[in-house]
């Protein structure tokens, strides 16, 4: 989904008009690389890579638990 679409955003909109199309990869890179807040991103990304690590987790093991009941 909107992990994906970065490139789509940085190109197109740069997350305008008034934030409308900003999604959290392209808050990260702007904390990073425009603001020089590169603690904040960093914070911000480990946030998200936790996030996204747990949500696979999960998925994984009800997908597991779904495969056992063939």
């Amino acid at each position: 989904g909107s992990f994906q679409i970065f490139d789509t955003v940085a190109i197109t909109t740069q997350g305008g008009p008034i934030n409308a199309t900003k999604v959290l990869n392209w808050f990260i890179y702007e904390q990073a690389f425009e603001r020089f807040n590169m603690g904040y991103a960093t914070a911000v990304s480990v946030v998200l890579f936790l996030i996204l690590i747990s949500v696979s987790i999960i998925q994984m093991r009800l997908m597991r638990a779904d495969e056992s009941d063939y």
